[in-house]
């Protein structure tokens, strides 16, 4: 029966749904997932060869049947197997989230038996449970960084989500373990350790001060590298019930790089050298990389204290000192900028952006940021290939392209060295946005284009209808739903930018000044121009999402707008348009849902949304409340119901309405 179902080009949603569940709850032991695997029945209903693969999987009801089924599947090893496998998967987001379902699997497998007195044995522990922790032990003692940090990352998104009394002794089983990552040279996931520690620190289950925690603690900040103890240090200086002996240890670490600032200011003959050299007083040199990684934490603590500098008086003598000390500070950032390691690009990226907005009141050492070759290595960084650089560089030109105050455009060269002019900032973030892979470089794009919306760009100030038609036509194809949800951030400035121009705005405290007569005038040239920015289009297709967040915060858009529209229109009934062949709207939409609006109206459509008396209308008979009201909703109480499963049985069963009662 289930390959019969399986084997089908295109089943039945429901059927299919349940026929997944069905397999989950039949694999569930390890003699039938055996079993079922030789009959290819798990890869069939599981794999790349079923649903997961195909477009069937667009469909909400299969996702959650396979989810459902695959979570009552994942009971024994070979089935964890798949899940264990994951966490090695190139894509960031899958990785990750296997990480936190094997979390979810180890807290459930726990809690299902709250009455079981767990001790650091394995031999009381639930089956599951006891098999995660095995597979972390293992993990965490063999030598692929990768296989430590992912149990690393489990045991964080496992202490971070669980404060139960068990986890610490599930920690005590595994403390030592852990600790002696911290004696290995070099020490191997240091950055997955800090993230642990301090979930725990945060924990009431590790909250005492002979907890061995703390020991764990106070070696990781004698032990790892700055760049690793630092974050320790500072997010230590935040948890209330940390030892103070820890909380002096971690502090004296945060004040390492002012300390040397402080000594270099005492010695102003050779001020500028000094501070440069700060890379080789560490090993804080035969290690320049981990430098580098210091220095992103002196440059702020220098830039801070560089820009008090120059707002006090001082003598010529004192200015010069300061800009060729700035101008060596540049270089420095050039370097960082060209190293291997992409972590360090990144770094250098995210100062770079920092400090440009401070710089642009300092005209000077403006004028010193643009004649060295900072800007030109950050451009070229859009093309790095790694995507968390390009998304900084997103950043860095976006910030540029703001603060200096015009769109800036760099010379560049062709083959032959013939100087040309380079696309506009506003061109090449578009092209990024319709053409990069990735979702960080697209996410940043758009982000920046929000910045440039609110913050005043020269250009967008200029052109404010193309620039957001063209953004929001290219967020509309975007398969990422947190492009999308920035992409609608984007409208929703714009629509309240638009209403403020028109004069559609509230006035809590006086009346309204506009005659009553001027309002149709005003709203039909702002429904006009929502229409030429394709604005209405937009976010009734983002109604129709899959991803709940984006139906959602177009749903709050449109209530806005709505209540506005609505409110300013003041049409009388006899005045309304007809559409069609001379049905009204309110007809027309028949109580239809908003998610059905646009297969509604069909051609119509356009002439619905761009007829200013119509629009009111359409908006009024729009359910926009109610459907808040579900988007607000998880979709669990109702695929995850009882009644749900029932449903599901009734539909193979292919007599839905004789069987109908049976349900309740």
């Amino acid at each position: 029966m289930i390959l019969a179902v399986l084997r089908q080009e295109e089943p039945n949603p429901n059927i299919l749904s349940f026929i997944l569940r069905l397999t989950g709850i039949l694999a569930a032991s390890e003699t039938s997932f055996q079993h079922l695997q030789q009959g290819e029945v798990v890869f069939g209903a599981f794999g790349e060869a079923g649903a997961l693969g195909s477009t069937l999987w667009e469909d909400m009801t299969i996702r959650s049947g396979w989810v459902l089924g695959a979570y009552t599947m994942l009971q024994h090893y070979r089935a964890l197997d798949v899940i264990f496998a994951l966490q090695e998967d190139r894509s960031l987001f899958v990785a990750s989230g296997a990480s936190r379902l094997l979390a979810r699997l180890l807290i459930f497998s726990v809690q299902s038996e709250p009455s079981r007195l767990l001790c650091t044995t394995d031999c009381d522990w639930p089956a599951c449970a006891r098999m995660i922790v095995a597979r972390v032990e293992e993990s965490l003692k063999s030598h692929p960084v990768s296989h430590v940090t992912h149990s690393l990352k489990l045991l964080t998104t496992l202490f971070e989500h669980n404060q139960d009394p068990w986890t610490e002794v599930l920690w005590s089983r595994i403390a030592e373990t852990v600790g002696s990552l911290l004696t290995e040279e070099p020490i191997q996931a240091g950055h997955s350790l800090v993230e642990l520690f301090l979930s725990m620190a945060r924990s009431p289950a590790f909250s005492s001060p002979e907890c061995s925690l703390w020991k764990l603690v106070t070696l990781a900040l004698k032990n790892l590298i700055l760049t690793q103890s630092g974050p320790l240090a500072l997010g230590l200086l935040k948890v209330e019930a940390c030892p103070h002996a820890i909380k002096r240890q971690a502090l004296n670490i945060l004040l390492q790089p002012m300390d040397c600032i402080s000594r270099a200011v005492f010695d102003s003959l050779d001020f500028p050298s000094k501070m440069l050299d700060l890379r080789w007083s560490l090993k804080m040199k035969a290690k320049v990389l981990s430098t580098f990684n210091v220095l992103k934490k002196v440059f702020q603590a220098t830039l801070k204290w560089f820009l008090n500098v120059l707002e006090l008086p001082g003598s010529t003598a004192d200015f010069q000192r300061h800009q060729q000390f700035f101008r060596e500070l540049l270089l420095v950032l050039q370097k960082r900028m060209c190293s291997p390691s992409w972590e360090v690009r990144d770094s250098a990226l995210e100062y770079l952006t920092l400090v440009m907005k401070p710089l642009r009141r300092q005209e000077e050492l403006w004028q010193e940021l643009l004649s060295s070759e900072v800007l030109a290595l950050a451009e070229g960084l859009l093309d790095d290939p790694e995507s968390y650089v390009r998304a900084s560089a997103v950043k860095a030109l976006g910030q540029f392209s703001l603060v200096a105050g015009v769109d800036s455009k760099r010379p560049s060269s062709d083959d032959n060295g013939n100087h040309q002019e380079a696309s506009s900032a506003g061109t090449r973030l578009l092209e990024i946005l319709t053409t990069d892979t990735e979702g960080f470089p697209r996410r940043a794009v758009i982000g920046v284009f929000v910045e440039w919306l609110q913050e005043g760009h020269p250009d967008v100030l200029a052109a404010p209808e193309p620039f957001v038609s063209k953004a929001i036509q290219a967020v509309s194809g975007d398969l990422d739903w947190e492009v999308k949800v920035a992409g609608l951030e984007l409208a929703k400035v714009f629509a309240a930018q638009t209403f403020a121009r028109f004069g559609l705005v509230e006035r809590p405290y006086t009346a309204d000044c506009l005659p009553s007569d001027s309002v149709p005038s005003r709203l039909s040239e702002l429904v006009q121009t929502f229409c030429r920015v394709k604005l209405f289009e937009f976010l009734f297709g983002a109604l129709q999402d899959c991803d709940r967040p984006v139906c959602l915060k177009a749903c709050q858009i449109l209530l806005a707008v709505k209540s506005k529209i609505c409110k300013d229109s003041c049409l009388e009934p006899g005045k309304r348009s007809e559409l069609g062949d001379g049905a009204q709207p309110e007809e027309m939409l028949g109580g239809a849902s908003p998610s059905a609006l646009i297969h509604t109206i069909g051609d119509s459509a356009e002439k619905f949304l761009q007829d200013p008396e119509c629009l009111p209308t359409v908006l009024r008979s729009m359910n926009l409340e109610g459907l808040q009201r579900s988007l607000d909703l998880s979709s669990d109480h109702l695929e995850q119901s009882p009644h749900s499963l029932l449903q599901d049985i009734l539909s193979t069963s292919g007599n839905v309405e004789e069987n109908e009662a049976d349900c309740y």
